[in-house]
């Protein structure tokens, strides 16, 4: 069903990518969004039943929820990036920096994913009020996450466009695997780093943010200077 607000909307410049996905989404991906929540329902459940006997139960199955809903988003919604490479002729000649088109193009798949995280977040609260300030930590992270995962599959694509050819995308499955070991290292890391030294889960979640956000910047940017450059007829 289509949102009215939507299609009043009137963005222009950058923006309009992002409007052009939201109504995307609100037209065909909204059942998709139930799909990621169904599989991270069951972590929710389970934390209402375990009782938090001081080892961190809930806490951790917090985290695998949002992890969950984070990442099965962000690996989804990367999948619209192919529309990239078949519609090249029409959005390369838009009259914006390559960088900026694609940390726009990036923002706008990886925004989808808001709305499944916030519901894990509102479910997370509900079944577990005492741990709030861990789930307040892990709606960001999540968000960023997710961008970051979006920013990583879009430069493998583009790195290997050849999107028919079974080889490649076998090759290009390799490279995604790689490609989320090295955009999300530096965020878990530091993390565990962080969460280990204080003994705090809430500051080794919020250490995250910082490196998902700089990895997510630099990959775009270097995922929108390849773009530039490439000729998918070639």
């Amino acid at each position: 069903r289509r949102w009215n607000f939507l299609d009043k909307a009137r963005w222009t410049g950058l923006r309009a990518l992002l409007w052009r996905d939201l109504c995307l989404s609100s037209r065909f991906g909204f059942w998709a969004w139930f799909g990621t929540l169904a599989l991270s329902l069951p972590l929710v459940l389970l934390i209402v039943f375990i009782p938090d006997k001081g080892k961190g139960g809930p806490a951790i199955l917090g985290i695998m929820a949002f992890a969950m809903t984070a990442f099965i988003g962000g690996v989804s919604s990367s999948a619209s990036f192919m529309e990239l490479l078949r519609r090249g002729d029409l959005i390369k000649p838009l009259p914006f920096p390559p960088a900026k088109l694609f940390a726009f193009e990036v923002f706008a798949k990886s925004i989808q994913n808001v709305f499944a995280i916030v519901v894990t977040f509102v479910l997370l609260i509900v079944a577990k009020p005492g741990l709030y300030a861990l789930w307040i930590a892990l709606l960001p992270s999540s968000v960023l996450l997710a961008a970051n995962l979006c920013a990583v599959m879009a430069l493998v694509l583009v790195l290997f466009p050849d999107i028919d050819d079974p080889t490649q995308r076998g090759f290009r499955g390799m490279m995604n695997l790689l490609g989320m070991m090295i955009g999300l290292g530096p965020a878990v890391l530091l993390g565990l780093i962080v969460g280990y030294a204080t003994g705090s889960m809430v500051l080794g979640v919020w250490a995250t943010t910082i490196p998902s956000l700089l990895m997510t910047f630099f990959v775009a940017l270097s995922a929108g200077k390849s773009y530039i450059d490439l000729n998918v007829a070639e």
